[in-house]
């Protein structure tokens, strides 16, 4: 039986888990097409996982996907949304100070483009959902590529505005609470294409946003802001060689600098990856290219606390087959391990990354799933392998001196409701395999399904004493139960809807908030409710 604490009064539930280090690897899995785009650790040391939904049988339209899952990565909740008309692209989440996401991506209709942005509470519903047009020469061509939420609690959203062969990187700034714009300014120069692909906060409040800058090939672009969104510098950095190369993922650095993974072309229409660190005086401390197979990507970077190493997440193609990779680095670019994931039909790629606690969880995609795998601190999984055959080399990089005009073209972009509906779909967690300390377990599969299903409680003591009250509940199915505490004036006191799982569980609610008196405790899901009347005394 699972017990969970939850806390009425502070409107805020939370389960604590114990577990040893341990591995595994798991597909999500609808009856239809999943592409994973990005994952966040959540408030709740679970985590968020979005993408896009796509139904078997046809090419488009696309829904926006996003999936809760606990510790484990079993999943909790599944929500996809839509209108059915556009191709919708989710590609990258953030965790909002008030326990929500964001997620931000592409709206594609008819070859134009917009940016949409849709905010929903902790359980998946939806709060409000906006798009953005940009339009340019009589179509609208505006592209997000990632979003974060900053102190303040305003979300910063980046990507391109693009009118014909050229665009410029912009970063918009929205209320999260409400989705109203503050700004949105560009950077970029005439006649050439600028594009954001990654944006952190950084300590000083500000931000950096790491992207390309295309005039002849594709140049590194690292754009520090303050936090009013004024530029502060950038940096342009080319091969020697003078080969284009695209970044990906950056991060701030523990000693203050910067970070950042992407690729550089090979020969051959092949790729390689790049590992490239700037100091806190934003110069270049040490730049590494790492050579897998005939096209690598690395798609994302995190640093370890511990010792100031990093993980790259990607992806390799070996023209017939394609392999997820792991590689870790330490603190000067060393290459320590390269580890491969085939995932389902020898084919798998990793978007995203995260770091929960002493573990590295990727998220990518397998034949039309989502690929979830958790490594351990050395970077090892129950589902992978070594690839002995990587190779590291210093990789020859300049700066280059480049002048970017920044302008604030918020009056000339258009905001408006993004209405969607909800897909309702039936998803499954299928378990590849799950380790605890190098001895492989074996885990049953979940499945959520729409069907909510009917539940049972009881609570005691009752009378509460000790300012706690027990709840013993029993669920058909996995639900999402709202639970409320009424006075004997009918005025809803305490309230939250909380997520439980199928089966028996057992909760405990503090009422030391709750003075002396008779009280009901309703709980409903989307198909009834159910009332049991308690006495809280001393």
């Amino acid at each position: 039986m699972k017990k969970q604490i939850f806390t009425l009064l502070a409107i805020s539930f939370f389960t604590i888990q114990l577990t040893a280090q341990s591995t595994f690897q798991k597909f999500i899995t609808v009856n239809g097409k999943l592409q994973a785009g990005d994952i966040k650790k959540a408030g709740d040391s679970g985590f968020v996982v979005t993408g896009n939904y796509r139904e078997r049988e046809r090419e488009s339209p696309e829904y926006i996907l996003l999936a809760k899952l606990d510790t484990r990565a079993r999943l909790q909740w599944l929500r996809v949304f839509g209108n059915g008309i556009q191709w919708l692209s989710g590609e990258t989440v953030s965790i909002c100070s008030d326990g929500g996401y964001a997620v931000a991506g592409v709206a594609n209709e008819s070859d134009e483009y917009a940016v949409f942005i849709v905010k929903f509470n902790y359980a998946g519903d939806l709060v409000w959902s906006k798009k953005i047009t940009y339009t340019v020469q009589g179509f609208s061509s505006i592209y997000s590529t990632d979003i974060t939420e900053t102190k303040n609690g305003s979300l910063l959203i980046t990507g391109e505005t693009s009118s014909t062969n050229a665009g410029d990187e912009f970063v918009l700034s929205m209320k999260s609470s409400s989705g109203n714009v503050n700004w949105l300014r560009t950077i970029g120069t005439i006649n050439y294409r600028e594009t954001g692909h990654s944006i952190h906060i950084t300590e000083d409040g500000g931000f950096v946003v790491g992207g390309i800058t295309i005039p002849d090939g594709g140049n590194y672009l690292v754009v520090k802001y303050n936090n009013k969104g004024i530029p502060e510098w950038t940096k342009t950095i080319a091969s020697k060689n003078n080969a284009s190369g695209v970044m990906y993922g950056i991060i701030p650095t523990l000693d203050n600098g910067y970070a950042f993974t992407g690729i550089t072309p090979a020969g051959n229409l092949n790729y390689n990856i790049i590992a490239v660190k700037l100091n806190s005086n934003h110069n270049i401390e040490w730049s590494k290219i790492i050579q897998r197979s005939t096209y690598d990507a690395g798609n994302a970077i995190i640093q370890i606390q511990q010792d100031s190493s990093y993980f790259i997440a990607g992806g390799e193609n070996l023209i017939f087959h394609t392999n997820g990779f792991l590689l870790h680095l330490n603190k000067n670019g060393k290459l320590l391990s390269s580890r491969l994931s085939v995932g389902a039909g020898d084919y798998a790629n990793y978007t995203a990354l995260i770091r929960d606690r002493s573990s590295v969880i990727t998220a990518g995609s397998s034949h039309n799933k989502i690929l979830i795998t958790k490594f351990d601190d050395n970077g090892n999984s129950c589902n992978d392998y070594d690839a002995n055959d990587t190779a590291s080399k210093n990789f020859g990089v300049d700066t280059v001196n480049v002048e970017y005009v920044s302008r604030d073209i918020t009056g000339e972009v258009v905001v408006e409701n993004f209405p969607l509906n909800e897909l309702n779909i039936d998803a499954h967690v299928r378990v590849i395999c799950a380790s605890n300390n190098n001895s492989i377990a074996f885990e049953k599969n979940n499945v959520i399904t729409n069907d909510a299903g009917s539940f049972s409680f009881k609570i005691y003591p009752n009378p509460a004493v000790n300012n706690e009250l027990n709840i013993a509940i029993n669920c058909s199915k996995s639900t999402h139960i709202t639970f409320g505490i009424i006075n004997t004036e009918g005025k809803l006191k305490l309230s939250q809807s909380i997520f439980i799982p199928a089966g028996s569980s057992t909760n405990l609610i503090n009422v030391s908030s709750l003075p002396q008196g008779v009280y009901i405790l309703r709980a409903s899901d989307d198909k009834e409710q159910k009332t049991i009347k308690f006495v809280k005394s001393r």
